[in-house]
């Protein structure tokens, strides 16, 4: 057992402020209430974003943000659901819902389809008016930070990555709705020219960074549609906050989903920030990688062909055969890189067994805490031979089943027994 309940000892840890960074939102529709949390766990970390640059709602949220309203691009999102951003008679909340297209009837898809092309695109009015309420032009101009943002002119097939100061006065929300014009909306006329989504030119703008110098740059992924451009950043620290998980679809504006991602947002961007440990918990003062060799070097023989057994191959005991057949074939059961390290895969397991026991997700644990959990929470389920949640006997789920199982039992027999 790598860990004894009864000596649970730590201490939290905290990390002052550094320099002056450049914070880039990544278009992608309903996802971008990823980029919410993200920004609450940037402040809270002290660090100095002095210019925000953003695509379609990465324009939206970085606008707010740029003129320093989090709260206000917080409620936005825990506020207003998709009635209020489109214009439809038929309501489209389960047409692009999770739910997805097969809850809608043919005919019902027909006509609302109808009415978007029928009306040249969906009617973005409500979104323009939450815009005018939320964006405060004259705020955002007096901000200390810098704020850009990527639409295309398709009357004369142009991109333009335009910074505020490119901007005329009064024609701020203009160019911040061409940029978020999804191409299912209406395009944006300004001028009497038609602008749509920056998407399609330039979907996570780095490189108006990088014109402006900046060498720190935090880029937030939402993975929505779009391009991507490449650009040389050999000479930028470039700082990647990106979910592992989907986040939605890109035009289900739901404020439950938006209430979840905002929490995944903050916590993936602590994972990056304070350099916490786990793919799907969060976990500080990981014992080091020394510390799971000589663990797994000490497991019993009696261990290793349980283990082995489990694993449906020939039971070898030795430590060898451990350390070269069973390991890297346990690590590519739990979906681990070839490279993964024998820390990965003892946090591996555990991760295997807290959300087997249900453990909070959404908290950052210190490592001797979340052990303490762990084993706290198994100790209350020991009457249970398995852990494997009742989520995994659904019969279109029987593979995954099975390699959970195994998985499990491992963890059980490696960490526990």
């Amino acid at each position: 057992m790598l860990y004894d309940i009864n000596k649970v000892s730590y201490k939290s840890t905290s990390q002052g402020g550094i320099g002056m960074y450049a914070l880039i939102l990544e278009g992608g529709g309903a996802k971008g209430a990823y980029h919410i949390g993200a920004y609450k766990a940037i402040k809270e970390m002290n660090i100095n974003i002095s210019m925000i640059a953003g695509t379609s709602i990465g324009a939206i949220n970085g606008a707010i943000l740029a003129q320093g309203d989090y709260k206000l691009a917080e409620k936005l999102w825990c506020e207003v659901d998709m009635e209020q951003l489109f214009n439809l008679e038929l309501k489209p909340k389960d047409f692009f819902s999770k739910k997805g297209f097969n809850d809608y009837s043919f005919r019902q898809a027909y006509e609302l389809l109808g009415q978007i092309i029928g009306n040249g695109g969906i009617n973005t009015d409500p979104i323009k008016k939450l815009l005018n309420e939320y964006i405060d032009e004259k705020k955002l101009r007096k901000s200390s930070i810098d704020y850009a943002l990527v639409t295309v002119n398709i009357d004369e097939y142009k991109a333009l990555e335009l910074h505020l100061d490119d901007i005329p006065n009064g024609k701020l929300v203009d160019y911040i709705m061409a940029s978020a014009s999804f191409p299912a909306f209406k395009s944006e006329m300004i001028d009497g020219k038609k602008f749509i989504d920056g998407g399609i030119y330039n979907n996570l703008p780095i490189n108006l960074a990088l014109e402006k110098n900046y060498s720190n740059i935090i880029a937030v992924r939402t993975f929505g549609v779009g391009r991507n451009r490449k650009f040389n950043t050999k000479d930028a620290d470039i700082i990647t906050i990106e979910p592992k998980e989907s986040l939605g679809k890109t035009l289900d504006f739901n404020t439950q989903t938006a209430k979840y991602n905002i929490k995944l947002g903050y916590y993936d961007s602590m994972r990056v920030l304070k350099k916490l440990y786990g793919r799907y918990y969060y976990i500080n003062n990981i014992k080091n990688e020394h510390y799971y060799i000589n663990y797994l070097a000490n497991i019993d023989e009696s261990i290793i062909k349980k283990i082995a057994k489990k694993m449906n191959v020939k039971a070898y005991s030795d430590k060898r055969y451990l350390f070269e057949n069973l390991i890297p074939k346990l690590a590519n059961l739990m979906g681990l890189p070839k490279d993964a390290t024998y820390q990965d895969i003892v946090i591996g397991l555990y991760e295997e067994l807290a959300k087997a026991l249900n453990l909070e997700r959404f908290k950052i644990y210190h490592y001797d805490g979340f052990l303490f959990e762990i084993y706290r929470n198994y100790k209350r389920k020991e009457s249970n031979k398995k852990v494997v949640p009742s989520m995994y006997m659904q019969n279109d789920l029987l593979a995954i089943l099975k390699k959970q199982e195994i998985i499990l039992e491992i963890a059980e027999i490696l960490l526990i027994n």
